[in-house]
């Protein structure tokens, strides 16, 4: 017999009103699912359901170090990355 739970109908529901995307979600499709944005930057972290989710964290990261050293070079901070606070 195949018999379906309400948690697998639930998520079926669910499943057919969210749309495939390719990439990171959009804002749009993360507030959908009730998402509560902790930080909205570079990087994203978003709280769904009591677990907190990042995307991102590396490559804001990376843009971070590479604007310090362009700063050190003199240049501007390419990445428009903030620069670290000394506190």
């Amino acid at each position: 017999m195949n018999q379906v739970t309400q948690r697998q109908k639930k998520y079926w529901i669910f499943r057919t009103n969210v749309p495939d995307e390719t990439g990171w979600p959009s804002d749009e499709l993360l507030l959908a699912v009730g998402a509560n944005f902790l930080l909205n930057d570079q990087s994203r972290v978003v709280e769904i359901a009591g677990r907190k989710f990042c995307e991102g964290l590396l490559d804001a990261t990376l843009n971070e170090i590479n604007d310090d050293a362009f700063e050190e070079r003199g240049d501007e901070r390419l990445n428009k990355t903030k620069k670290p606070s000394l506190h």
